[in-house]
């Protein structure tokens, strides 16, 4: 499937949590065929005198959107972050925004995504999953302190769009509604953070309307 994600951070140092979150994506959720621009931001929904930085994903993943919400929240905590859903600054926040089915997906696509489609008690319970770094350790490690610039992640070969609109034949959007999981997020048409990020990353996919 095709999966829509807003990264956010306001503690620093921001870019490197930004980007240690988007390697632990593209390890262990799919590979991360946009990214949008930095859009920086108030605080929304309490006070703080530390921006935000934003950014929005488009991924392709084998996971389900259970497992997806899993594998997110697991980094979040690998990475600093100690409270959900509660207002507050943070060392990162990933939020799913939009999933859609993929025609295209097959054998072969899957094969090449390095995460199964194990579920989520097996992911908690994955080696992969149960020795996670300290905050500390991610953003002071060399694979992970190199947070580009917002201009030059912009024109990255890596993340500069590589595929395009006609190349993804996004399907049906999906949706869910349970205590655990929303999806379409149902907040995100409020804040611009998300929704300018997000559509620079949408071509090809219908916008959401609300």
């Amino acid at each position: 499937m095709f999966v829509f994600l807003s990264l956010g951070s306001n503690i620093s140092p921001r870019h490197h949590y930004i980007d240690a979150a988007c390697r632990l994506l593209e390890q262990r959720v799919g590979h991360i065929l946009r990214r949008s621009s930095d859009f920086y931001s108030a605080p929304w929904g309490y006070t703080s005198d530390h921006q935000y930085l934003n950014i929005a994903l488009l991924l392709s993943s084998s996971l389900s959107p259970e497992q997806l919400l899993v594998a997110t929240q697991l980094i979040e905590r690998e990475l600093g972050r100690t409270v959900k859903n509660h207002y507050q600054d943070r060392t990162i926040d990933i939020d799913i925004l939009r999933c859609f089915s993929s025609p295209a997906s097959s054998s072969a696509s899957q094969a090449e995504n390095s995460c199964s489609s194990a579920s989520a008690a097996e992911l908690v319970s994955s080696p992969e999953y149960t020795s996670p770094a300290s905050a500390e350790e991610l953003v002071s490690s060399p694979e992970y302190a190199s947070p580009a610039s917002a201009a030059e992640l912009a024109p990255s070969p890596e993340y500069a769009s590589p595929a395009s609109a006609p190349e993804l034949f996004p399907g049906s959007e999906i949706t869910i509604s349970t205590p655990d999981l929303v999806i379409p997020h149902p907040l995100m048409w409020q804040r611009p953070f998300v929704m300018v990020p997000l559509r620079e990353v949408s071509a090809g996919f219908p916008l959401p309307s609300s």
